[in-house]
């Protein structure tokens, strides 16, 4: 190793050889445990990101007669696991009502409707992550309606 060296660092520097070894010793030891902590960090950042919301899925319909068409919808929101919450807006003419309904491994423990259930199902039916993608709007309420067209 010494003769290894002793080429790398030339003939004037023999004295130093020690040293600078020590230098590089040290830096791969400070990297290791860089290395280290970042593979930690890793874990608690994969951890997170099963809880972090993933799976999207939207419906916009029309909830009362007199209200305005597809001007109330149900969003689901969940994550890798199908956990997370769908948020319903009711509009109608004398107001607005907004919802908020718990979502665990798919299901709710209260009544939802069925704009409020095909939401989930949109959601839950695209894979993790497709945050961007816009199949998670369920296919049963992405087209307009026939009375659009009159």
């Amino acid at each position: 190793v010494r003769r290894a060296l002793h080429e790398l660092t030339g003939e004037g520097e023999a004295a130093a050889e020690g040293a600078q070894l020590v230098r590089a010793l040290a830096a791969i030891a400070d990297q290791s445990k860089r290395l280290a902590q970042s593979e930690a960090r890793l874990v608690e950042l994969e951890a997170a990101a099963d809880r972090a919301v993933s799976r999207i899925g939207h419906v916009q319909f029309q909830a009362y007669d007199d209200a305005g068409v597809g001007q109330s919808s149900s969003l689901a929101l969940l994550d890798d696991g199908g956990s997370g919450v769908v948020i319903t807006t009711l509009h109608a003419r004398v107001g607005t009502r907004i919802y908020v309904k718990r979502v665990i491994d798919g299901t709710s423990e209260t009544t939802l409707g069925e704009e409020e259930r095909a939401a989930i199902e949109a959601a839950t039916a695209q894979p993790g992550g497709a945050r961007r993608d816009r199949s998670h709007f369920h296919p049963k309420f992405t087209k307009a309606p026939a009375y659009w067209s009159e």
